[in-house]
């Protein structure tokens, strides 16, 4: 098989492109440009690396992205709050063991709930003690379509539940990323 400049440039700048994309570099989406560094939060239990342009949410700006009383603790998010990466340590026990179980239980629930919604990965990593589960899908609010990684695992006996949600249109930039800050986690006690 034969390839031209024309078929093989494009590859290579895509590829190169791709190997950028991660949070140990300075990343540009639409525009802006996004450095990452390591974050300590929920009373110092837990650390996750996050852009350095996301701002934390609080008071009125939570209260009007998650109503519910029961809105995420910890929120980081653009100037705009059209991407978000929130977490949640919550009082509800939870093993290692079980993080497949809850995984599962969870992205039943949403289905169930949004037949609409569109899913696509599923999937359990292991990090040295430490085991993540996560599941990402499309769901459809009014103003525009969303990206939604939706992440557990376990702290202390406790379940660390989060979110990572952007403009659908933007998915392609951030899901890469998204999973990384994810896969960043750190906790003590696992």
């Amino acid at each position: 098989m034969s390839y031209t400049d024309t078929q093989i440039v494009p590859k290579r700048i895509a590829a190169k492109k791709n190997r950028a994309i991660n949070i140990s570099n300075t990343v540009e989406i639409n525009g802006v440009l996004y450095s990452f560094s390591r974050v300590h939060i929920l009373n110092g239990t837990v650390s996750v690396i996050v852009p350095e342009q996301f701002g934390e949410m609080t008071g009125k700006a939570a209260k009007l992205k998650y109503p519910s009383e029961h809105r995420p603790e910890c929120i980081y998010t653009t100037d705009d709050g059209t991407v978000n990466i929130a977490l949640d340590l919550l009082d509800y026990p939870l093993e290692k063991g079980q993080i497949e179980e809850k995984i599962r239980e969870w992205k039943h629930a949403i289905k169930r709930v949004n037949p609409a919604y569109v899913f696509y990965t599923e999937k359990i990593e292991i990090l040295d003690d430490a085991k993540i589960g996560y599941f990402d899908f499309k769901s459809y609010p009014l103003d525009q379509d969303l990206y939604n990684l939706v992440f557990i695992s376990c702290i202390g006996g406790k379940l660390l539940a989060g979110t990572f949600n952007c403009p659908f249109a933007q998915y392609r930039d951030w899901k890469r990323l998204a999973i990384q800050m994810v896969l960043s986690i750190g906790g003590y006690s696992y």
